[in-house]
């Protein structure tokens, strides 16, 4: 396996930070969708991903990249 050094350390990879700020999106979309009951089976899988991804993550870095830790 190659490795990268970043900020001198070794990492088997490199992330922007994106998978973190989705990640952090799903969970905001998914707490507010299980207060509404007509939403909350779409709280799992990959439905609540296209939710909060459409909703949230593609808005908000769009208008924010600096939201994104690069």
């Amino acid at each position: 396996m190659r490795f990268v050094e970043v900020d001198g350390r070794l990492a088997p990879f490199c992330g922007f930070g994106i998978d973190a700020v989705v990640l952090l999106d799903k969970d905001k979309t998914k707490n507010w969708m299980l207060k509404v009951p007509l939403l909350r089976r779409y709280t799992s899988g990959e439905a609540i991903y296209a939710v909060s991804t459409l909703t949230r993550t593609i808005p908000t870095t769009s208008l924010h990249p600096s939201r994104i830790a690069a």
